[in-house]
């Protein structure tokens, strides 16, 4: 799991397509929120496949929502072939059966075939498996975007799986995953972060986070590599089982803009 320069800005177009409805087109005009400008210009799309002979309301399927970018964006090809990979590695994390098989179209089926084959072999079983991907543009500056990969999925046991990434790409493709490359002092930032979540969670300063029930190494509290930025600043975000039990669900900590004077190098 852890995007060659161009002049202007885009603006930013939503194609929302679902089955055979006509497609339709929306301009956004960002508000004037630091660090929000349109960069990139995308049409969503949507791919909805189910299983073969599904008579009933709930149907095993694969879901997903991306954007593709159109040739005026900057790296319009590094952009679609990051999106695609990370959709690929997410369908091929629920398949229990290695595959050589390299399309999206080929691991949906493979998922869809394993899915047949367990019905085969446990009839019995009536609860459909799924996968549901959202990829979504969270935020679009004049040197990076963020995208928000929000994937949930369900191949028997005791619940579903969620699991939300970032990826933060350059306007020149590149992958940014490393703080220093947002902020001046990470310890800074850290601190605020601390702040925040101990705050969410009704902490004092000399809580101990392992007795409240926090899971970090050396039982200090550290940012989650898992990060990225919206409109209103950057988001650390733990999914479940990283901190906490899993019934204390994904935690995500927001640091708006106004709290990173100084500090965010944007």
């Amino acid at each position: 799991m852890k995007f060659a320069r161009l002049i202007p800005v885009f603006v930013i177009l939503f194609l929302i397509i679902t089955g055979c409805d006509p497609t339709k087109r929306a301009n956004e005009d960002p508000a004037d929120t630091k660090g929000k400008s349109a960069s990139f210009l995308y049409d969503m799309k949507k791919i909805v496949r189910t299983a073969e002979n599904c008579e009933s309301g709930e149907c095993t399927e694969v879901v997903i929502n991306y954007p593709e970018f159109a040739l005026e964006a900057p790296r319009a090809d590094k952009l679609n072939q990051l999106v695609n990979e990370e959709i690929q590695a997410s369908i091929k994390s629920n398949l229990f059966e290695k595959t050589t098989v390299t399309s999206t179209p080929q691991l949906i089926q493979a998922f869809l075939q394993g899915y047949k084959q367990f019905k085969n072999e446990f009839p019995e079983s009536i609860t459909p498996w799924f996968i549901k991907i959202d990829v979504s543009v969270s935020y679009t500056s004049e040197e990076f975007m963020t995208l928000s990969f929000n994937n949930s999925s369900y191949t028997g046991g005791a619940h579903p799986n969620y699991v939300l990434f970032y990826l933060n790409v350059s306007k020149k493709g590149k992958v940014q995953d490393r703080l220093g490359q947002f902020f001046y002092d990470s310890k800074k930032l850290k601190a605020i972060a601390e702040k925040h979540f101990r705050e969410q969670f009704n902490l004092s300063a000399e809580d101990n986070l392992a007795d409240k029930g926090f899971l970090f190494q050396k039982n200090q509290f550290e940012l989650s590599d898992n990060f990225g930025f919206n409109y209103e600043g950057v988001v650390f975000h733990y999914n479940p089982y990283e901190i906490a039990p899993y019934a204390q669900g994904a935690i995500v900590i927001s640091i708006p803009f106004s709290e990173l004077d100084g500090n965010f190098k944007y």
